[in-house]
């Protein structure tokens, strides 16, 4: 019996199977464009996570370097007026109810809202799950590579005099002066992988799954500001520059662009595949069977009958002249 789903919309829609067998065919398009089993899909995401663990050791501890990098944003960034991580740094230090709370945020919430966007894609996504679920995985990937490119200072390690809110507020969690490793762990995280921000792009990738997949209107909303929301903690609690949320949103936008028809290619493949063809049966001595027509055979009164309708009626009196 074939299983349905519901969608975000409430609409019924097909549910999508990984394929079974020892015949099934395995490449490239198929592990990215179709979603798997739920522990294949874990592994795949924790397999990410064990290379960006490995990503660690391959980064470079050279604080100089990254703080030329950084030097060289914060320039850019007030030759166009975009250099406002000072002023929202202050006011996050200086609030601290706001501080805890951004805190709270920068720690925990790129990891729980993803992994619940996740879920719900993998169960109510239809399908939209497999080209989202690739998009992100794209997206972290280029972020891991620039990260071993160009390591690059945060403010809260620039040298400038920028409050570490996280670590003002160590107290109040789980996490200590590390950014947000938890007490213990922070040698396991690179504190020189500023650019760019993939707490700001996880985010952002959140709200183009709702305005992709077609979410309810108030669903929308809350993921934009999501969105924007993380963008101003990442800034306020001197983690990011504004450039790695700019350029952090610029990768998953593109990774979108660029792994959305993922899902239109796989319907259609499917469709392909599973749409019958009419093959006609051969006869015992191995002859096509013959169809009937379907039009109705004329006889010679119905063609007198159309041959009289058909005369025009000067025909008529011009015989009887």
């Amino acid at each position: 019996m074939r299983q349905v789903e519901t969608d975000f919309r409430g609409r019924t829609v097909p549910h999508q199977q990984a394929p079974t067998g020892r015949g099934r065919r395995r490449n490239l398009f198929d592990l990215f464009a179709r979603p798997h089993s739920g522990w294949a899909e874990v592994g795949l995401l924790l397999a990410l996570y064990v290379g960006y663990s490995v990503s660690r050791l391959l980064a470079s501890n050279d604080l100089g370097e990254a703080r030329t990098h950084a030097y060289r944003i914060l320039h850019w960034e007030r030759s166009v007026g975009l250099d406002v991580e000072a002023s929202w740094d202050r006011f996050f230090a200086t609030h601290d109810v706001v501080g805890v709370l951004a805190s709270y945020w920068y720690a925990s919430g790129h990891y729980i809202v993803t992994a619940i966007v996740l879920f719900l894609l993998y169960r109510h996504g239809g399908g939209h799950y497999a080209w989202a679920r690739t998009a992100l995985v794209v997206s972290t990937l280029i972020g891991l590579a620039m990260y071993l490119l160009m390591p690059t200072a945060p403010p809260r390690l620039s040298g400038l005099p920028y409050v570490d809110v996280l670590a003002e507020h160590a107290g109040a969690g789980w996490w200590g002066s590390d950014a947000s490793a938890p007490r213990g762990l922070g040698g396991m995280t690179n504190q020189l992988a500023a650019m760019p921000s993939l707490h700001a792009g996880w985010a952002l990738w959140v709200a183009a799954v709702a305005f992709i997949c077609g979410m309810k209107p108030v669903w929308k909303v809350l993921a934009s500001a999501y969105a924007v929301i993380t963008a101003v903690v990442v800034i306020g609690t001197a983690n990011h520059w504004v450039s790695d949320v700019i350029v952090g949103w610029g990768i998953v936008l593109l990774a979108v662009i660029v792994c959305r028809p993922l899902g239109g290619l796989r319907e259609r493949a499917m469709a392909l595949h599973q749409s019958p063809v009419d093959i006609p049966s051969l006869k015992p001595d191995g002859e096509l069977p013959t169809h009937q027509s379907t039009h109705k055979q004329m006889t010679d009164t119905d063609v007198a009958t159309e041959l009289r309708g058909t005369e025009r009626p000067g025909c008529h009196s011009a015989r009887r002249g």
